[in-house]
């Protein structure tokens, strides 16, 4: 009987020690993980990219990839992410947060990238992500996707888009000026693809 009952002692012994060791290690990534935080402005290529990555990330010639992450540079102009191979993500390995935001410092040549997004939810804390549970869906078009990420405090340049769509009727400009500066407008998410279609067309009096 004492032989049985030190085996079991023995056993809740291992048994609590693996936990202990699992939560420690769990702690310790989740502190370490390379999560933004604070205020962020995604704008050109960052927010092509970013579309791109919850759409459809492996684009025309592998689609139907699973999003993994995606890592953002601070000023919110460039990202970097990765995409499952496979169909199904559990059956890829992760790529850690680190090594991802270094991807996305040296390919873009900035100092510093953050984690934005872990699959299709978005990582990143700036005050109104936490409180706002706002999904990201494949299915969302540009122009949802573009207006989820302004609700969630990620585009803040509303009033640069009203402002840019009067100036385009200047005629202080000539019509190459305005039409490059209302396609930088549609590439940063200033304005919709609809938006973009009446300007265009306005300038080019179609």
């Amino acid at each position: 009987m004492e032989i049985l009952i030190l085996n079991l002692k023995r056993k809740i012994t291992k048994s609590f020690r693996v936990i202990l060791i699992t939560s420690f290690f769990f702690h310790l990534n989740h502190v370490n993980a390379g999560y933004g935080s604070g205020e962020l402005n995604i704008s050109g290529q960052a927010l092509d990219w970013f579309i791109q990555y919850i759409q459809n990330p492996g684009g025309v010639k592998n689609p139907n990839k699973s999003p993994m992450k995606f890592s953002v540079s601070l000023d919110g102009r460039n990202g970097w992410y990765y995409y499952c191979q496979a169909m199904n993500a559990s059956r890829c390995q992760s790529v850690s947060d680190k090594e991802l935001n270094k991807q996305c410092e040296r390919k873009n040549k900035v100092s510093k990238c953050e984690v934005f997004a872990v699959g299709r939810s978005i990582k990143w804390r700036n005050g109104i992500v936490e409180n706002d549970k706002i999904k990201l869906r494949k299915s969302d078009s540009r122009e949802e996707l573009i207006a989820k990420l302004k609700q969630l405090g990620f585009i803040k340049n509303e009033n640069t888009k009203i402002k840019s769509i009067k100036t385009s009727k200047s005629k202080e400009k000539d019509l190459s000026t305005q039409l490059v500066e209302i396609t930088e407008l549609y590439k940063s998410g200033s304005i919709t693809k609809d938006e973009y279609t009446k300007a265009k067309n306005k300038l080019l009096d179609k």
